[in-house]
């Protein structure tokens, strides 16, 4: 199987923790001791260069200095799920030219870790051994929903 499906089939498997069956918990767990070693080597691939936090950190404080700021002097912002975003970025020549500059100074940086995420985009695509057995709808309780359902369908055979 391909790496990304492992992927999706362990996070399907924290999302099937909670269904209340002996005999399903005990194919999760044989199937999340199968997966884990493809897991670990795919978390230490993604792990972000300490250079990179850095850059996004520096970015992080020029968004505060130039956006928009409140009566209490602290940047506006909006956020929409995860993402936090800075008003008065858009268009604003000051940020601009401080952003290209943080680029400057971290180009190599950056180039390594776009070409890093190429790499393992690609190291997704590959096929890996991997043995699991999956669970039969059958072996589901009773009381599973068919949103519960949705989200382990990689799981069930």
């Amino acid at each position: 199987m391909k790496r990304i499906r492992v992927k999706q089939m362990w996070d399907a498997i924290q999302k099937a923790k909670n269904l209340k069956s002996r005999k399903v918990a005990k194919k999760l767990m044989s199937m999340q001791e199968a997966l884990r070693p493809q897991i670990v080597s795919l978390q230490q691939r993604l792990q972000l260069p300490a250079r990179i936090n850095d850059f996004n950190m520096r970015n992080v404080e020029l968004l505060k200095k130039h956006s928009i700021k409140d009566e209490k002097g602290e940047p506006r912002t909006i956020t929409q799920g995860k993402n936090v975003m800075f008003l008065g970025i858009e268009g604003n020549k000051d940020y601009e030219a401080d952003f290209n500059l943080l680029k400057e100074e971290f180009k190599q940086d950056i180039a390594d870790f776009e070409q890093n995420e190429k790499d393992a985009n690609a190291w997704m695509e590959e096929e890996v051994d991997v043995k699991v057995t999956q669970i039969a709808i059958d072996e589901l309780p009773e009381t599973v929903s068919l949103a519960e359902i949705e989200q382990i369908g990689v799981l069930i055979k």
